[in-house]
């Protein structure tokens, strides 16, 4: 007869762990809009653990669902990953605003993947880097502009041109998807986000996104303020409409530049305005963006500053 394993033998990254804690999280019922609604004013009024937990209990799998999307990079230390994207959650309950009218999860991702990345970037040594033919094909192609390019399109939700994958790249299984998880999982060496260099320009003092939202207190909260360009593409979408020639080209080669953004000096030149007037225009359209993210939008909460 086989003895029966007790809890306390079940090895936090088995097999066995993440079976008994995703039948765990199954047992909890997401809450409709009215449901969540009630138990958050609740615990606002009361601060009442039980309406706290209820908040907590029908959002882990998102929480989950959240960190299925760094596999299998971290499949090992998967459950760590969700305890910290946990964290995250109960961070964001802790700090819901009910009266805006989001859903506490369209908040709290924001937290959880905060959380997450910062779990992620102290351990990137845990990281398996790809290897074999396979993987020497991903680095070679995160090494090419033409990906780089491509990728700021894809982040972006355009039509992006992968021409630069070959044949051979398709029959491994290299797409886009599988690049952009690569690069944002740092196999490069480091981890790479679409902030990096976004404001950056030799002959200008302007701050870098991630500075822009930040709250300035650590690490984590850097990562919780940090956005990239898919979280507020609806914002950006509906701002291009009314853009002029020389706006969009401040936007699109300035404020959502992924590689290497033009500097004033060269927009300016084709456009025949100085620089300053360039500056101008991309301070007003950040100006634009921001009020847009602070106020716009049922479904998408970007942290406030």
């Amino acid at each position: 007869m086989r003895p029966s394993r007790n809890r306390s033998d079940i090895k936090p990254d088995s097999p066995t762990a993440l079976s008994l804690y995703l039948q765990h999280v199954s047992r909890f019922t997401v809450l409709t809009r009215a449901e969540e609604q009630e138990a958050a004013k609740a615990y606002i009024a009361t601060s009442s653990l039980i309406f706290r937990q209820k908040l907590i209990n029908a959002n882990l799998r998102f929480v989950v669902k959240i960190g299925q999307q760094y596999l299998p990079p971290f499949h090992a230390r998967f459950l760590d990953l969700i305890q910290e994207g946990n964290i995250g959650l109960m961070t964001a309950v802790g700090k819901f605003q009910p009266e805006r009218g989001y859903k506490l999860v369209s908040y709290a991702i924001w937290w959880i993947r905060a959380y997450m990345k910062n779990f992620m970037s102290k351990n990137k040594g845990l990281v398996k880097k790809p290897r074999g033919t396979r993987g020497t094909a991903i680095i070679s192609r995160l090494n090419s502009g033409e990906a780089r390019a491509a990728l700021m399109d894809f982040r972006r939700g355009m039509e992006a041109d992968t021409s630069f994958l070959t044949e051979r790249d398709r029959e491994m299984g290299i797409t886009l998807e599988v690049l952009d998880r690569e690069l944002g999982l740092g196999i490069m060496g480091s981890e790479v986000s679409l902030n990096e260099n976004a404001f950056n320009d030799h002959d200008s003092d302007s701050d870098e996104l991630g500075d822009w939202f930040s709250d300035g207190v650590d690490y984590s909260k850097r990562y919780e303020a940090q956005m990239d360009v898919v979280a507020i593409q609806g914002i950006i979408d509906t701002l291009r409409e009314g853009l002029d020639e020389k706006e969009l080209c401040v936007l699109d080669y300035r404020i959502l530049a992924y590689d290497s953004p033009r500097t004033l000096q060269e927009i300016g030149d084709e456009f025949r305005i100085t620089r300053e007037r360039v500056r101008q225009i991309e301070a007003g359209l950040r100006k634009r963006i921001l009020k847009r993210v602070r106020f716009e939008g049922e479904e998408v909460y970007l942290p406030r500053i």
